[in-house]
């Protein structure tokens, strides 16, 4: 029997940016999992999704799909099971060029860090098996730290010009697969082998029907790959606050009733 499961980007869709899942959301994606399967796929990797969303909707069959997709983990029996071995960035790349690339982007945030005066944390750069997350003010960073680099981001488009530049530095890696470089979230570079985007999850979710709703969906954003691939079947949507969210979900609730 055919089924559905909806997919929802994390950070921007359902929660603030590393922020906790709003309680509009919470019921909302409640009620759904009442009529489908449901997923959250993220560039974050699983103790962040964790962190933002509430224990009980993994309780009642919330799905997750970190790293893109690349992984796939249910909550079941108490403990958290991995449905599918991890793939490995390092392996795939190399040890040459993956050493390479973790040289390239930390003389970047020392440029950064010599440049522009803003407050940063720690965990520049965090390796997540399948994808390497490059945050200039560092992964630790709080809502305060959040704001002000997104604000200097906004007027200054530091993150628009650094992505050209790093794009610019993959591409002569002599690597294969080549390397996709993409904004994630608001503060921080989402970086992997190329095609391990967030479609990568569409590998993982057997035959059912999928739908999406993302924040990221268009020019250099996470989401737009996933999001475009779907839009043909009229089950991707795009948002641009988590707090439209809900409305979509009530939405699909009514059309998976009726179907």
């Amino acid at each position: 029997m055919m089924r559905n499961i909806v997919l929802f980007d994390l950070d921007g869709t359902l929660t603030p940016a590393r922020g906790s899942m709003t309680p509009q959301n919470e019921s909302a994606i409640m009620e759904l999992l009442g009529v489908s399967r449901v997923g959250i796929v993220t560039g974050s990797n699983l103790d962040y999704v964790k962190q933002q969303v509430p224990h009980h909707l993994f309780v009642d069959g919330l799905e997750v799909f970190p790293c893109n997709g690349t992984q796939h983990w249910i909550y079941a029996h108490d403990k958290w099971k991995q449905l599918h071995p991890f793939f490995s960035m390092k392996e795939t790349l190399g040890a040459t060029t993956y050493r390479r690339l973790v040289y390239d982007l930390l003389s970047l945030q020392r440029n950064f860090m010599n440049k522009h005066p803003l407050e940063v944390t720690g965990t520049f750069i965090s390796y997540r098996e399948s994808l390497l997350n490059w945050c200039p003010i560092g992964r630790d960073a709080g809502p305060t730290e959040r704001a002000t680099f997104e604000e200097f981001d906004s007027k200054s488009g530091w993150r628009n010009q650094t992505l050209k530049e790093v794009r610019s530095l993959v591409e002569g890696y002599a690597c294969k697969p080549k390397i996709e470089v993409k904004l994630g979230g608001v503060t921080s570079f989402d970086i992997f082998p190329e095609g391990w985007n967030k479609t990568f999850v569409l590998n993982r979710i057997g035959n059912d029907t999928p739908w999406f709703v993302g924040d990221r969906c268009e020019g250099d954003g996470n989401d737009r790959e996933i999001y475009e691939k779907l839009l043909p079947t009229g089950k991707a949507f795009s948002v641009n606050h988590h707090d439209e969210t809900p409305a979509i979900i009530n939405e699909m609730i009514k059309a998976l009733k009726k179907a």
